[in-house]
């Protein structure tokens, strides 16, 4: 990865988790995406974001791309369905990033 994407990606994670708190101590990155899957299945959009927030940072320290691609994707469609569209559409960079690594 050159520079220039790496300093970009410093600032898509950086604002991608802006103003959510750390994880809950022993939850695990799948309960976190369940929980999250769930709340944005019954429209709680809100709940569904802090919850896939957890998950996308837990499933950072694992290195899984692939589940944090779809958490990501997921939590792209929360923030579009409450206006946040800014923060759709870094999640969706961020989604298009890991997809080309």
């Amino acid at each position: 990865m050159d520079q220039s994407l790496g300093e970009e990606m410093t600032w898509v994670r950086q604002l991608s988790l802006k103003g959510f708190q750390t994880p809950l101590a022993g939850v695990s990155a799948s309960a976190a995406k369940n929980k999250g899957m769930d709340n944005y299945k019954q429209g709680k959009y809100a709940d569904a974001t802090k919850w896939l927030s957890w998950a996308v940072i837990l499933l950072e320290k694992t290195g899984d791309g692939v589940t944090s691609m779809k958490v990501l994707f997921s939590r792209a469609s929360c923030y579009k369905e409450v206006g946040e569209y800014k923060k759709a559409v870094v999640d969706c960079t961020k989604y298009c990033h890991l997809l080309l690594d």
